[in-house]
């Protein structure tokens, strides 16, 4: 008979935990680390202010495609600052969660040399329900980033201790693509690593053709753009034209859609590599602009690789 009260016991309290973790953080599932992290493609806003200028100035929203998902798993330590829970990830990291459903990264900016200075970073709808809304309001959050960090440049919060629970949020599929671009000119051959500013164009909606110039697949995307697959798919090149001008851009796409995150980081140091892939989409880029390269037929395949997350 105590045998039986016990296993019921046991049994209930297993039964609970569920639901006391549901408790605990309200919308989000639990997850043990041995069932792995997260390695899906994130997709946030960057959003940069300066604590020395004014308070309300926004310096800058853009993509940011430096994100490494185990960050954002294990979420060790909190407390309350401005009405919201401020978590403290494994690598020293700020996690904020505001409006319920997104999340602000707040991180010291050593590259300046002052910690005065802060960076925001806004995860919109990155880790989420899949029913939650899919705007915000940008601003209203912007403001309540810049009351953070002022209270963190301050030392206007007290850490307490929080249940070392593993979380995961669920991901949200959107359209848009985050990645890393080279811009070359041709004009005057300079390269310039850049960061895409929006990055809601539909790429990689791909026509099976190939070029007879340069005996490499020719795709194109319903907008008309010429995309091009370099060193086996690893590196992927846009080439868009210019309005107006007898020359093109070309967007270089780095182990966006790719499994080897090793090439990328050899890649920019390789300057013979740049220099061979420069004078490829140089020739490329004549072609197209002399009209030899036949034209493509838009086809409704979907090419869609695993996304590369930068450290």
């Amino acid at each position: 008979m105590y045998y039986r009260i016990g296993c019921l016991f046991l049994i209930s309290v297993f039964l609970a935990i569920p639901s006391l973790a549901s408790e605990i953080d309200g919308v989000y599932k639990t997850l043990n680390p041995e069932q792995g992290r997260l390695n899906q493609p994130i997709q946030q806003i960057r959003l940069s202010t300066d604590q020395t200028a004014s308070p309300k100035t926004i310096r800058k929203i853009r993509c940011y495609p430096g994100c490494a998902a185990e960050t954002y798993l294990h979420l060790t330590e909190a407390s309350d600052l401005s009405g919201s829970d401020i978590y403290l990830s494994p690598v020293g990291d700020y996690l904020i969660r505001y409006a319920d459903q997104i999340w602000i990264n707040v991180i010291p900016n050593s590259e300046l040399g002052n910690n005065r200075v802060w960076e925001y970073f806004m995860f919109i709808n990155v880790y989420t329900r899949p029913e939650s809304p899919k705007e915000i309001d940008q601003k209203k959050a912007a403001e309540f980033a810049i009351t953070i960090s002022k209270q963190l440049v301050e030392k206007k919060y007290t850490p307490s201790e929080l249940n070392t629970t593993y979380y995961m949020l669920t991901p949200v599929y959107q359209q848009k693509k985050y990645q890393m671009q080279m811009s070359v000119q041709l004009k005057d051959n300079l390269m310039t690593l850049t960061l895409c500013d929006s990055c809601q164009k539909k790429h990689y909606q791909l026509a099976k053709k190939k070029s007879q110039v340069l005996q490499i697949p020719i795709y194109e995307n319903e907008k008309g753009n010429i995309i091009v697959a370099l060193d086996k798919g690893f590196i992927w090149a846009e080439l868009n034209e210019k309005p107006g001008k007898e020359e093109w851009q070309i967007e270089w796409f780095f182990n966006i859609y790719s499994k080897d995150s090793e090439l990328i980081k050899t890649l920019r140091t390789d300057n013979n590599k740049l220099a061979e892939i420069d004078r490829f989409l140089q020739k490329l880029s004549r072609h197209l602009i002399d009209g030899s390269v036949p034209e493509t037929i838009i086809s409704p395949d979907f090419m869609m690789l695993e996304r590369i997350h930068f450290n």
